[in-house]
């Protein structure tokens, strides 16, 4: 995407974001405040922003001061049409569309039907930092062909999807973009470390998976870790990963503590004395980087196995990361 500044650039719109917001997720709320973000930082300030939210849980979300920001109810199907009508972008952030699961099925309906809706009334619909796990293949060739061949611009953060579309589906315009939650590095550098010395205190992110064996697995690891580190459980999802460290404890885990993330602009205190992260969850590892500690990731999730080797073949630059921030906003 060509850098350049248009008179159009710098004219108020009205644009609406939508994604797994309002669920407790820090990855996801973490990712909407960064877009507001860079939003705020590179576009006009006095753009009229909507945000598709899970309203029930609106105590977490936290508005920029003095950016006109508006949480539309997710579950009004008025609200969120007459939403659609009077906005010119639509901006889907996050990996929403996957079908792994009863419930992610039920969600790639929710997100594709706000795409249809958005492209038959005429809107540009951009999708940043996402990837699909849809499943079955039918289903994918469907969503590809007919649904995300239509918008403006698909960034996607996992390089093999990036390349899959690039090859097999040449009328999607895709780029690789990497998570926007990178983009925190530079505010976040005073918080850079460098340790040498032995690790005491390991932070743990842990998520649930289907596999019949997660609990003993993870159980064992925390016993064998609690013997000579102190153990920081933090819930990324707070509901889900929370009520698993609990089923850890009724298990048999005697040593541990838990810490809540609260705000998004707070979350990072929590990792102040951790020497070494052991993740699950792909922002566990987006986290790790930006504060520079040291992680070790255990998850079989394609989108993590991706990013990791990504990080290990350095296939982008944050130079060339904030080129593409800063067009996608323009």
């Amino acid at each position: 995407m060509a850098v350049g500044i248009n008179e159009d650039s710098y004219s108020r719109k009205k644009i609406l974001i939508f994604g797994y917001f309002g669920f407790d997720n820090l990855g996801d709320e973490w990712l909407l405040s960064t877009i507001l973000e860079l939003l705020y930082r590179y576009g006009n300030r006095n753009n009229k922003i909507f945000v598709l939210y899970n309203t029930r849980c609106k105590n977490k979300f936290e508005l920029l001061e003095n950016y006109d920001i508006e949480l539309i109810n997710r579950w009004s199907p008025l609200k969120v049409i007459t939403t659609i009508k009077k906005t010119e972008t639509v901006i889907s952030c996050g990996g929403v569309f996957q079908s792994i699961s009863s419930r992610g099925i039920l969600s790639l309906l929710y997100y594709t039907v706000i795409l249809l809706l958005a492209k038959l009334h005429k809107k540009v619909v951009l999708i940043l930092a996402t990837e699909f796990e849809i499943f079955p293949q039918w289903v994918k060739k469907i969503f590809l062909n007919y649904v995300l061949s239509r918008v403006e611009y698909v960034g996607v953060r996992n390089k093999n999807q990036f390349n899959e579309l690039k090859s097999k589906y040449p009328k999607i315009k895709v780029e690789f973009l990497p998570d926007l939650c990178l983009y925190n590095e530079d505010i976040l550098k005073d918080n850079l470390v460098n340790k040498n010395y032995e690790p005491k205190v390991v932070g743990i992110i842990i998520k649930k998976n289907r596999d019949k064996f997660c609990k003993e697995y993870w159980l064992n690891i925390c016993k064998t870790l609690s013997k000579k580190y102190k153990l920081i459980f933090i819930p990324f999802h707070l509901k889900e990963d929370y009520n698993f460290v609990l089923e850890l404890f009724n298990s048999g885990l005697s040593y541990g503590q838990v810490y809540f993330w609260d705000k998004i602009k707070n979350c990072f205190n929590i990792f102040i004395d951790v020497d070494f992260v052991i993740t699950s969850r792909y922002h566990g590892i987006v986290i790790s980087l930006i504060l520079n500690k040291p992680f070790l990731c255990i998850s079989q999730e394609e989108k993590i196995k991706s990013f990791v080797s990504d990080i290990k073949e350095k296939s982008y630059s944050l130079t060339e990361f904030n080129k593409i921030c800063y067009n996608i906003i323009l």
